[in-house]
């Protein structure tokens, strides 16, 4: 019974001789843990699995090139499969646990591993820097193409005719309001524009845009156009033509947005 205890004894300070080892060797060439280590456990253990699994055998034929060629890699897809609230986070700890994998390698001199330090920061920071600009080229595209298919054209002619006098002379008037409609969840992108088709002999007047919302939520932008005929007998009548046009965008909500930086990994 002594013996065994012994024994027992004797394993745990050899296991704990060879942690403090270890976290000697990792803190020498990788300094202080960052504090997320301690607050995400979980995702640390994680991490450094994945990082495990890919690096080459110790001592292997090009294991050391091999090493950060798999830490780039694994950085990589641990990055692509992280959201931009915990991206930092990931890489931080991401590096830190490379670093203490290449740390804890007898097979590499110290003054080699700190030579392979510096690419391994710069090979992750890359990593993290290309996947960070592909999430944002995804959710830009998607949201261009979400904003382009949410703008409509829309158009309305019209116009106001006024007679001529006639035989017994005096001045004839007309008067429409032409409307441009626009359907509910649109608003008006930019300025309404205006193109004049007609204006006969001249006697023609438009008053100002005005935008009115309807009880079903479309929106009519309208204008008042006016003509007026000559006022002597026999004279000309009078007619004004306009076309109103323009585009209307469906604004793109705060759930469309979610679901495309969710799509896109951000």
């Amino acid at each position: 019974m002594n013996r065994d205890f012994a024994l027992c004894v004797a394993l745990v300070a050899a296991l704990l001789a060879g942690c403090n080892q270890y976290e000697r060797k990792t803190h020498a060439l990788c300094g202080q843990p960052p504090g997320v280590e301690d607050t995400h456990r979980k995702e640390a253990l994680d991490i450094e699995g994945k990082l495990k699994a890919a690096i080459p055998m110790r001592g292997s034929a090009g294991a050391e090139g091999k090493f950060v060629q798999s830490i780039q890699r694994t950085s990589t897809q641990i990055f692509r499969s992280t959201g931009e609230s915990g991206f930092n986070r990931a890489r931080e700890i991401t590096e830190y646990r490379s670093c203490a994998l290449l740390a804890a390698d007898d097979s590499i001199s110290g003054e080699r591993k700190a030579i392979l330090l510096v690419e391994l920061k710069e090979r992750i920071q890359e990593s993290a820097d290309k996947v960070r600009k592909d999430k944002q080229d995804c959710f830009d595209a998607k949201f261009a193409a979400e904003k382009a298919a949410s703008i409509i054209p829309y158009e309305k002619t019209g116009g106001a005719d006024a007679a001529g006098p006639g035989w017994k002379g005096g001045k004839n008037k007309g008067e429409e309001t032409v409307c441009a409609t626009i359907p509910p969840g649109y608003q008006p992108l930019g300025p309404t524009k205006i193109e004049p088709i007609s204006c006969h002999g001249g006697r023609c007047s438009d008053g100002p845009i005005t935008t009115v919302k309807a009880a079903d939520g479309s929106t009519n932008i309208c204008m008042k156009v006016k003509a007026w005929s000559e006022s002597n007998s026999g004279g000309g009548g009078g007619s004004r033509k306009i076309r109103l046009f323009g585009e209307a965008e469906r604004p793109i909500t705060k759930a469309q947005t979610d679901e495309m930086r969710a799509a896109c990994g951000l």
